[in-house]
This record gives C-alpha cells, sequence and structure tokens, in this order.
C-alpha cells in the first residue's frame, strides 16, 4: 500500500504536468557521485562538471 500511495501521487503530478520523469544514462548520473563507490576517473570526471578542481596527490607514510 505505500507504494502505491507513492505511485498515484507521481501519477498524478505527472497527468497535471506538475512533474517530468527524465530518463538518465547511469553513467551521465550525477548523483552516483554521492551514493555509491566510484573509481577516481569517474569521481574526477563528476567533478570537473559540477566545477570542483580538485588536487589528488598521494600522501607518504610516517611510518615508513
Amino acid at each position: 500500500m505505500h507504494i502505491s500511495v507513492k505511485y498515484h501521487f507521481i501519477q498524478e503530478n505527472i497527468e497535471i504536468e506538475d512533474m517530468k520523469m527524465i530518463k538518465f544514462r547511469s553513467e551521465d548520473n550525477i548523483a552516483d557521485l554521492i551514493t555509491k563507490a566510484l573509481p577516481k576517473t569517474t569521481v574526477v570526471k563528476y567533478l570537473k562538471e559540477i566545477n570542483i578542481d580538485i588536487g589528488l596527490k598521494r600522501i607518504p607514510n610516517i611510518g615508513e
């Protein structure tokens, strides 16, 4: 029943054009940046898309 209420809410809002469903390919979903463990290359790609520049450098082990 809980899913039914959410489904009908979304369906009604789409019908009255308050909402629009947009399909994103997985590789274009920037939200993955905060919801999944991603490879470094994908993280850097997403950060560039949202204009965040980070400097990644290796910090040496103090115990070495």
